[in-house]
């Protein structure tokens, strides 16, 4: 095999025995100084659909101090479709956006991903670098609107190994790249976008609905720009492939009414707001299908994870998604804050192999976070499965105000990255039996189709435990329901009070006074002082009234006959616990309490 000069009108060649001779390389209007170790001066065929920005006529610097807008640009538009404009290593100064337009590629040598220990970001020069002061609003435009300037359909372009280095254009609120209207089936491949005032990459409409569409974006990588990573609008039939975003000041991913789209191995990390954000109206038109994420990842984003909040009917289905360290807010972690967050969704989202493993920073600092693996709450419909969810406060949170949850298969944790204590969760029971979840609340200390109408004396001061059992996940509870059937008189203000203990015997919630809510009949669905989450297992619920006669509150069973057979007292259904109190104590020794077959009804929701 050798390289073959057939003289100065041909492109190189490489003869193989018994084959055919193929163009490889082709110079444009270069010097060839030795050819099969021979010396001599010899001049190849022009190249006529790559363009070398640093040669005549554009004559580019890529020195970082020549303005080479001009140059670039003027590229750009001689370079005809299906050619490319190639930038060699430096660093091409921009005062002003560049317009790429149908069918060119807009080639690089090398796109750093990002700045590395001992790196100060000017390493490995090949990248463009816009620099103040800077006209336009992105560094990078793809225009398919007819506005007497660009085509009404754009599309075909590509942009690889590039970089773009916005670290010289200071506060001002400059996108990376910016597409709109019409614009279709653009590939950008290895290309990093760091450091932008604004957004790293923003598809929009041009004002009539049109959105661009089909893109790819491969191997890309957006890096501390000062609002979102990527800020995509209406852009259908996206693939998202090996995507990385990390330390943007605001989202990182932003994905509106981006229909029959993928991410792929995508990962989201230490941005300012959420990692990944689902959002807006999605499902507009006869095409519109939902969204499919697989195995993407997040780490150490100040709030969510990833949040699902869009609204419409498309699935979204999440697959394989690794959570860890969301929720950092600002360090101090809580907030309500999760790795996976399905908040006002009504969109259906099928979730499937979800993982949650929380943490602090990598130095040791801040506080443990997420507060919660996975968080559903206001949602329309939500299905989860074969989960592991570690989290510092609880590995999941149903609230109770979903419309219809199914969760299959989880193992939830929570405390520490250390904690091993696990709770295994499986649903999905086929019971016709009604559950307080029928009702729509979490819990009950029976069915109250079975109460009575007449119930049980009260006595004035005296706590009546009753027994609820949380199941199958924590749950946030933010009230207790009781039932008055007779309405009491004369009550002490604030010493008419509802409140949760643990089955160990600690208070752990409580409600503000009742007294002049318990002077009417019915039921009573009465907020606590502040929601408090509960674990899976068995808690009681405290009634407390003071007065002159004291209401009478719902229950079932009575008589003689006893509700907790086989229990002691510090595990029976219902209780009558201590006296003369004119508050719900910090504690209660169970153990040392009556047991009672007064089935006083309460419920938790």
């Amino acid at each position: 095999m050798r390289i073959q000069v057939t003289g100065e009108t041909q492109p190189d060649q490489i003869s193989v025995t018994g084959g055919r001779k193929s163009p490889v390389i082709e110079v444009n209007n270069g010097a060839v100084f030795a050819v099969n170790g021979r010396s001599g001066n010899v001049t190849l065929q022009g190249v006529t659909d790559w363009t070398n920005v640093t040669l005549p006529p554009h004559s580019a610097a890529g020195n970082g101090i020549a303005d080479d807008t001009s140059a670039i640009q003027a590229a750009i538009d001689a370079c005809p479709p299906g050619g490319v404009v190639y930038l060699p290593a430096g660093v091409y100064k921009t005062t002003a956006t560049l317009d790429l337009k149908n069918g060119v590629s807009l080639r690089g040598a090398h796109a750093n991903l990002m700045t590395g220990p001992g790196m100060t970001g000017t390493e490995y020069p090949c990248y463009i670098q816009p620099a103040a002061p800077f006209t336009g609003t992105s560094v990078i435009q793809i225009i398919g609107d007819p506005d007497g300037t660009h085509p009404n359909i754009s599309g075909e372009q590509r942009i690889t190994d590039l970089m773009v280095d916005g670290s010289q254009l200071g506060g001002s609120g400059i996108d990376g790249i910016y597409a709109r209207g019409n614009v279709q089936n653009v590939v950008l491949d290895n290309v990093t976008i760091r450091q932008m005032p604004n957004n790293g990459i923003v598809t929009a409409s041009r004002g009539d609905g049109t959105f661009p569409y089909s893109w790819r974006l491969h191997h890309v990588m957006v890096d501390n720009c000062h609002a979102n990573g990527l800020l995509l609008t209406g852009c259908t039939d996206v693939t998202l492939d090996d995507v990385q975003v990390i330390g943007c000041w605001g989202q990182g991913f932003v994905l509106q009414n981006c229909t029959n789209g993928q991410l792929l191995s995508c990962r989201a990390e230490w941005n300012g707001s959420h990692g990944y954000r689902i959002t807006g109206t999605w499902g507009d038109w006869a095409g519109s299908g939902g969204m499919q994420i697989t195995g993407c990842q997040t780490d150490r984003n100040g709030q969510h994870g990833m949040l699902i909040d869009a609204t419409g009917n498309t699935p979204i289905l999440v697959t394989g998604l690794q959570t860890r360290r969301d929720g950092r807010n600002g360090g101090s972690g809580g907030g309500a804050y999760a790795g996976l967050a399905v908040i006002g969704a009504t969109v259906p989202v099928s979730i499937d192999g979800v993982t949650c493993y929380p943490g602090v920073d990598d130095g040791g600092s801040s506080t443990n976070s997420p507060q919660y693996g996975l968080r559903v709450s206001g949602s329309a419909t939500v299905s989860v499965d074969n989960a592991y969810l570690h989290a510092d406060t609880a590995g999941y949170l149903d609230d109770g105000t979903n419309t219809l949850v199914y969760a299959g298969s989880i193992i939830t944790a929570a405390g520490a990255t250390t904690a091993t204590a696990r709770t295994l969760t499986s649903g999905g029971s086929t019971d016709a039996t009604f559950t307080p979840a029928d009702h729509g609340l979490i819990a009950w200390t029976h069915d109250p189709a079975t109460l009575r109408s007449a119930s049980n004396a009260t006595v004035s001061g005296t706590v009546y435990l009753c027994k609820v059992k949380v199941v199958g996940r924590p749950r946030q509870v933010t009230n207790i329901i009781i039932g008055i059937e007779a309405v009491g008189a004369g009550l002490i203000a604030g010493q008419c009070l509802v409140g949760i203990y643990s089955s160990a015997g600690t208070r752990l919630a409580v409600s503000a006074d009742q007294a002049t809510n318990w002077t009417t009949t019915g039921q009573k669905t009465i907020p606590l002082t502040a929601p408090t989450t509960l674990a899976v297992g068995s808690y009681y619920v405290a009634i407390l009234a003071v007065g002159t006669t004291p209401p009478q509150f719902a229950m079932g069973a009575g008589g003689s006959t006893t509700v907790s057979p086989g229990l002691t007292a510090a595990t029976a259904r219902f209780l009558t616990g201590p006296t003369a109190q004119t508050s719900l104590p910090a504690t209660i020794a169970l153990a040392s309490q009556t047991v009672t077959s007064g089935a006083r009804w309460a419920a938790l929701s």
